[in-house]
């Protein structure tokens, strides 16, 4: 098995496994910080690009643990609108705290 390439990582804080954090709790605040931008601490998955990566079924379930992160605060999501060139409209980013 190869290395991975220097950079190709991120870190987790060690004081999420204390919070009585689910499994898939935890799959997605690790998600979501594998996706952020480490300057401005946004990112934006669709819930529907979690459910695929975290293999959790459906956007409904995603949107279950996102509101159990909001709710332990350990994310802050931001209700956007976002209208795409066929003009259709979707939703949303996440924010980490």
């Amino acid at each position: 098995m190869s290395q991975p390439k220097q950079g190709n990582y991120f870190m987790l804080p060690n004081e999420i496994f204390n919070m009585d954090l689910t499994a898939s709790e935890i799959a997605l605040y690790a998600f979501l910080m594998r996706m952020e931008d480490r300057k401005t601490y946004t990112c934006y998955p669709s819930f529907k690009t979690i459910a695929e990566a975290l293999k959790m079924g459906s956007k409904n379930t995603v949107m279950k643990y996102v509101r159990m992160l909001e709710e332990k605060e350990l994310i802050e999501t931001e209700h956007t609108i976002v209208e795409h060139h066929d003009g259709s409209l979707r939703n949303g980013n996440l924010d980490r705290k």
